[in-house]
């Protein structure tokens, strides 16, 4: 044995160790340090999953997979991020090999989480499977305690937001979120603001945001305190525009100087939600942007905190590709529906949408008016899963023509429980329906009253 040769690598070999532990733990940490580089080409034998998200706020997501392993000790995967950035997860022989499992911790350690910390926006997601025979078909983000079980429909969210707790507690205020440009297209941060009243003259509207040729959009509800006429009234420097319940009601976009427009007058009834949505640019020089309102009892003034909150009515949509085995998998288009009853035929669900192959999953949260027991029924072509205050009542989840499901369940009055209906359609025809039955209620399409986003 040459013992001063096996002597001279220890310390070689420690020096590997130790980077090989660094590279590992940096997935672990936040903020999350990674390689500046993409993540290897691998061979085809390596399976792979790559998934869209919609950060709403900058903050740390723990991340979930699901994956099979064929051997409990060859389980290591790449996980790479916006296709700049790439780590390295190593498992161990405590995941069971030859079964679909969800794994959010590295290295056998329940307690050593993977994390990743990421800015508001869209981020693409990628992991590869180091070893051969390693697959993984489904990513999720998390800020939460939700433990995905099954395939995930449980806890998966193509909107991730960490500010928001999952009980759906909404903010005193509006969503503002603000752009680096005048388009409204590239995000730069997100934040709840209390009010719209706002003069910025030639400052930055929010830290590192540009002081000229910026945006922002405001979006939320606003609850009226009396039931009467109102009138709106949005100003600025330079473009506004301002929509109420999605009907444009100020429309002022232009480069101009403090200029300010009136609404029509709008009855409105007490203590109702009502969908608010305004839009600002600055082109340059001084920058500002007001919302406000007058009505019964209430002399012009700027729309308080008191009266808005963040919540979106409706249900957040989204849409998506599917895989071989009818799970989501890219996510193609987010966006806002009040209700489910669509039927497109042979048709595509929406612009750039395909026609055939392709999932939707609406989600956020009921409202029932009245204490005691509901019937819910899905009609869909093809498959359709329902879950209600987290029990998953209907379960539907195969290629057929149009077909009804029904399910019942106790809900209390004006108590906001979580909701999600997941549908898939495979070819020709589509189209799914939600109707419901329930105390003083006949079968009837699922109004958009009961539903608000989280």
């Amino acid at each position: 044995m040459n013992t001063p040769f096996l002597q001279s690598l220890i310390p070689r070999i420690s020096i590997l160790f130790l980077i090989t532990l660094l590279a590992i733990s940096t997935l672990a940490l936040s903020p999350v340090k990674r390689v500046s580089a993409a993540c290897p080409t691998l061979p085809t034998p390596n399976g792979s999953v790559t998934q869209t998200f919609d950060i709403v706020r900058e903050g740390d997501y723990k991340v979930w997979s699901r994956m099979m392993v064929p051997d409990g000790n060859l389980n290591s995967y790449y996980i790479e991020i916006d296709n700049t950035t790439c780590g390295v997860v190593v498992g161990d022989g405590a995941i069971p090999s030859k079964v679909w499992t969800w794994v959010d911790y590295r290295d056998g350690n329940i307690n050593t989480k993977i994390k990743v910390h990421l800015t508001a926006g869209n981020h693409t997601i990628r992991m590869i499977g180091k070893e051969t025979g390693v697959k993984l078909d489904r990513i999720i983000l998390r800020s939460d305690a939700c433990i995905p079980a099954d395939k995930g429909d449980n806890c998966a969210s193509g909107t991730v937001d960490p500010a928001d707790p999952v009980s759906g507690t909404p903010s005193k205020g509006l969503l503002a979120t603000y752009f680096k440009d005048q388009a409204l297209t590239q995000i730069h941060k997100t934040q709840v603001d209390p009010a719209i009243n706002f003069a910025w003259g030639e400052a930055a509207p929010v830290s590192g945001a540009p002081t000229d040729h910026f945006s922002v959009r405001w979006q939320g509800n606003v609850f009226p305190t009396a039931t009467g006429d109102y009138t709106f009234y949005m100003a600025g420097d330079d473009g506004v525009r301002l929509w109420l319940n999605d009907k444009l009601i100020a429309d002022g976009w232009k480069d101009q100087s403090a200029t300010e427009y009136t609404s029509p007058r709008i009855r409105l009834t007490a203590n109702r939600p009502y969908k608010l949505k305004a839009e600002y640019y600055d082109n340059a020089y001084d920058a500002t942007a007001k919302l406000s309102w007058s009505g019964p009892s209430i002399a012009k003034q700027i729309i308080p905190a008191s009266v808005l909150n963040t919540h979106a009515i409706g249900l957040k949509t989204s849409y998506f590709a599917l895989t071989s085995s009818n799970d989501f998998g890219k996510t193609l288009l987010i966006t806002t529906k009040p209700n489910i009853n669509a039927d497109w035929g042979t048709g595509s669900p929406g612009t750039g949408l395909p026609i055939d192959r392709f999932g939707v999953r609406w989600e956020g949260l009921l409202t029932a008016p009245r204490d005691g027991t509901y019937t819910f029924i899905t009609e869909s072509d093809d498959g359709a899963r329902l879950t209600v205050n987290g029990k998953a009542i209907i379960d539907d989840w195969k290629v057929h023509a149009k077909t009804k499901r029904s399910a019942t369940i106790a809900l209390k009055a004006n108590q906001a429980v979580s909701f999600r209906l997941s549908y898939f359609e495979n070819y020709k025809a589509a189209s799914v329906r939600l109707s419901w039955k329930g105390p003083q209620i006949a079968e009837s399409v699922v109004p958009t009253g009961v539903f608000r986003q989280r």
